[in-house]
């Protein structure tokens, strides 16, 4: 059962909006199209997730914080015994395991998956136990690619590679579990925590030099600052040729 839905994140579709909108720097265009690419590997697992007919609560990119450490969480099924977490990747082409790091055949590091996932494990622990559950969590990277290829994996990683998906959507569909009041508890407790605001930080940073050039030669629109300062911040059209101020609420 779906009990938290996934959706695009706002970051994202501000981004969108931007890249149409403004000439981004290389390292903005680079975030976005990663988080484009991993927005799409997160919905194909979702697929598989979703024929699940086993009894869980299946819940969707999670943004959780613990001890002021924020942290994302792609995907958590919650069983009767157990909380699995999914760390979702759509890495592409070839890459090599290494044990601090990913890395392609031409040389260029990537940060080894792994690592987030037993950051996210802790965090997640640590919040259970803050909330009184004592849940055990297993969690899994799941590479979502097809033709992708990783080399000198260790195979004793839990680490779920695509030829590997339906015989592991098969075994969590014959997982025996019966969920209670508890399990429902803990899952409305994990989604009423869920919060996406820090991620606006970074497109507000965008967005101010946007205003300036608005200034210049009108190129903010009010439905863009609107999805970027929404609950955040107030608008005040100026008196000059329609230009966008920026004004904190709570300043």
């Amino acid at each position: 059962m779906v009990f938290k839905p996934r959706f695009e994140s706002k970051e994202l579709k501000i981004l969108r909006i931007l890249n149409n909108r403004m000439a981004l720097t290389e390292d903005e265009k680079k975030h976005y199209h990663n988080l484009k690419k991993g927005f799409e590997g997160e919905v194909q697992f979702d697929f598989l997730t979703e024929q699940l007919k086993s009894n869980c609560y299946i819940l969707k990119d999670l943004l959780l914080k613990v001890n002021s450490n924020s942290f994302q969480n792609h995907t958590v099924i919650i069983y009767q015994d157990i909380l699995n977490l999914f760390e979702v990747k759509k890495f592409e082409n070839e890459l090599i395991y290494k044990t601090d790091k990913l890395e392609s055949l031409s040389g260029k590091e990537y940060q080894n998956p792994l690592y987030q996932l037993r950051k996210n494990t802790l965090y997640l622990r640590q919040l259970l136990q803050d909330l009184g559950f004592n849940l055990p969590i297993k969690g899994y990277v799941v590479f979502i690619n097809p033709e992708f290829t990783l080399y000198q994996s260790p195979p004793n990683e839990p680490i779920i590679f695509p030829t590997q998906l339906k015989k592991f959507m098969k075994k969590l569909n014959s997982r025996p579990s019966k969920l209670t009041n508890k399990h429902k508890i803990l899952a409305e407790k994990l989604v009423s925590l869920h919060n996406d605001v820090h991620h606006i930080w970074f497109c507000l940073s965008i967005n101010l030099r946007i205003c300036v050039k608005d200034q210049l030669v009108g190129l903010v629109t009010h439905s863009l600052f609107l999805y970027v300062i929404k609950n955040l911040f107030v608008m005040i059209v100026g008196p000059w040729s329609g230009s966008t101020l920026l004004f904190c609420e709570v300043c």
